[in-house]
């Protein structure tokens, strides 16, 4: 069994603290969706605190490796189910979610035209534009399991509370806990 890693404690330690300090500013449906946090499994709540401190919205799964998540596809499958996550990623996104190589590759898979010396956003627009087509949308989908977080408003709004300013986050706990930054310690 993997412990509870630091960052997920510090996510908990701030949603104790906002909702006990502040939560009557939160409205009902976000109170309640805080409540299905706490209703997550354990693996579904290290994988959400993950995304939260990456840069996103979308993500590949198979770039999505945390040895503290047991069983990803579990992790993903609920944090889908509960609307913590969704996989419905349009062409723009999965375009997005590839490097130049791969988008002249998945555009010689379908047949078309990807000369090497071409922009990156040339290949994405074609890209794009190939994915009108349901069949090839559907099969890039399944090649790539595209995820990405929900409710970025409810956790900006969470910070928001605890910290006092939309310029930090999770990151300053864990840049913090590594040594990379120094708090200074005063009496309240």
């Amino acid at each position: 069994m993997v412990e509870v890693p630091p960052y997920l404690t510090f996510l908990e330690t701030v949603l104790v603290r906002v909702r006990r300090r502040d939560g009557d500013l939160l409205h009902g449906e976000e109170r309640a969706r805080l409540e299905a946090y706490d209703a997550l499994s354990l693996d579904a709540r290290r994988l959400l605190v993950r995304l939260l401190t990456r840069k996103g919205p979308w993500f590949r799964r198979d770039d999505l490796r945390y040895a503290e998540v047991e069983d990803l596809e579990a992790a993903c499958g609920e944090l889908v189910a509960e609307g913590w996550c969704r996989e419905d990623a349009e062409a723009p996104e999965l375009a997005g979610l590839l490097t130049k190589d791969e988008l002249a590759t998945w555009l010689g898979t379908f047949g078309l035209p990807a000369p090497r010396a071409a922009r990156r956003e040339a290949l994405a627009e074609a890209f794009a534009s190939a994915l009108a087509d349901p069949g090839r949308l559907a099969a890039v989908r399944a090649a790539l399991c595209p995820l990405a977080r929900l409710h970025d408003d409810l956790w900006a709004l969470v910070f928001l509370l605890f910290f006092g300013t939309f310029d930090q986050d999770l990151s300053l706990f864990i840049r913090t806990d590594i040594g990379q930054l120094r708090c200074e310690s005063y009496p309240l």
